[in-house]
């Protein structure tokens, strides 16, 4: 089985850097199949970066390519739960540094 590519986040998604990552996932969710995000370098992330990657787990599901987490930051979970995309972002119950497929 093939290796799911890996997409790093920068540590800092805002929406300055929005309009950049959103041309990069999606170029890179055009290849179908799945797309390993990793995200343990994120100190810094604002609405604006958390709707850009709801977009794309939600591009995911509608057959694009399905996005997993390689890895997450605690800035990053904490900042998805605050406004209740944790669930959305398949989130919900990963910790700091927790693999998708290490989650319980």
């Amino acid at each position: 089985m093939r290796e799911s590519p890996v997409f790093a986040l920068p540590p800092r998604l805002s929406i300055a850097e929005a309009a950049d990552m959103h041309r990069l996932l999606s170029e890179a969710s055009a290849q179908g199949g799945r797309l390993a995000i990793d995200g343990s370098c994120v100190t810094e992330i604002d609405t604006a970066g958390l709707q850009l990657l709801a977009s794309l787990w939600q591009s995911g599901a509608a057959g694009a390519a399905l996005c997993e987490w390689r890895s997450v930051s605690e800035p990053l979970i904490r900042s998805a739960r605050l406004i209740g995309l944790d669930g959305p972002l398949g989130l919900a119950g990963i910790g700091a540094g927790t693999r998708a497929d290490e989650s319980p």
